[in-house]
């Protein structure tokens, strides 16, 4: 089975499903389902223009009450890209993507995970969001955004556990022998991990605080970023800023490392790096024009190398249509350390 195929089949199953229910509110287990479109037409410096999919989600969601105070459910949620520069696979080289009837997409799942949720709070294991981007109080664009973060939003092979008491929550989870799927070479390494947050939320302001820490056991290859939020909110103002600092390790392609120098990976060296990123955010709303901006520089200073200081500001501009659908207009610009990219864009988004 190709990978249209196993889209498609993926799609068919859970509109299939979904038609079973349509409503959320009900504790019988039946699924809830949910998704958007997402697509942008983007203006990037060194790069021609491009239509692009800025990431087409679907899901199923559900609940079931299994005692009056305890309640189990579960997520599962995938995304796939199309029309990203690959064609189909019996594709020619005069038959691209855009001018073809047809094209390959990839599919990947954001998020699978099953949990329990009672009065002494939520337990959940499987695929979900990482607790630490709680704290990141400033990284809210439609595009530019997760630029200096060294984590990603959602973490696998995981055991997580909250609760919320009033103004306070807490979040904490575990990562036990996950994998690094962005670096298929590494795949299948010792690789453990631990995430914790607090939040405190009082009137108008919210302050969380949170600390990840990664390890490759077998090679030492190691991240901890420290983290610090806080918002403001009181319409139509909003106002987010994140500091953060930490260490980073960094894998450097290096053809004199042999096997019993490093276990994890022929062929590369590991790196340390200290970095200290501190960024802005601020939005103003108008009736159903929401005008944003946001400034952030990232320090990193390498054992091996010359410093960088990386920095990127951007401005959007959002037309809400309705609570499902918006339209924004974007400019970011981006130093020479942080790639020099400076993009426009404009992006149409369709929530359901």
């Amino acid at each position: 089975m190709n990978h249209i195929d196993r889209v498609c089949c993926f799609f068919v199953l859970i509109s299939l499903t979904a038609q079973t229910h349509s409503v959320n509110n009900q504790l019988d287990g039946r699924p809830h389902f949910y998704g958007r479109i997402h697509l942008a037409l983007i203006a990037e410096k060194y790069r021609d223009m491009n239509i692009n999919n800025e990431g087409h989600n679907l899901g199923i969601k559900g609940k079931m009450a299994i005692t009056p105070e305890q309640t189990a459910f579960y997520r599962l949620e995938a995304q796939y890209r199309n029309d990203d520069e690959t064609t189909y696979d019996d594709a020619t080289p005069l038959e691209p993507s855009g001018t073809s009837s047809k094209d390959s997409a990839s599919l990947v799942v954001r998020q699978a995970h099953a949990g329990i949720r009672d009065t002494f709070g939520t337990l959940i294991i499987g695929r979900q969001l990482n607790p630490i981007h709680r704290t990141y109080k400033a990284d809210r664009f439609y595009r530019n955004s997760g630029w200096a973060q060294i984590h990603a939003k959602r973490i696998g092979d995981a055991l997580s556990y909250g609760f919320n008491h009033g103004h306070l929550s807490f979040l904490a989870a575990v990562i036990v022998d996950g994998t690094d799927v962005d670096n298929p070479s590494r795949d299948q390494q010792d690789f453990d991990a631990h995430v914790a947050m607090g939040e405190v939320t009082f009137a108008n302001v919210s302050l969380a605080a949170g600390h990840m820490a990664t390890k490759y056991e077998n090679c030492g290859a190691k991240t901890a970023e420290t983290s610090l939020g806080v918002a403001y909110k009181t319409p139509p103002l909003h106002i987010g800023l994140q500091l953060e600092v930490g260490t980073e390790s960094s894998f450097i392609a290096d053809s004199n490392v042999r096997a019993d120098l490093n276990p994890c990976v022929v062929g590369y060296r590991v790196e340390q790096a200290d970095f200290k990123i501190a960024d802005l955010y601020m939005k103003y709303r108008v009736n159903r024009i929401s005008y944003t901006f946001g400034y952030g520089i990232r320090e990193d200073s390498p054992e091996v190398g010359v410093d960088l200081r990386k920095s990127r500001w951007v401005f959007e501009g959002v037309y809400h249509l309705n609570k499902k659908v918006l339209v924004y207009l974007g400019y970011s610009e981006y130093n020479k350390d942080a790639g020099d990219t400076h993009n426009t864009y404009l992006g149409y988004r369709f929530s359901f």
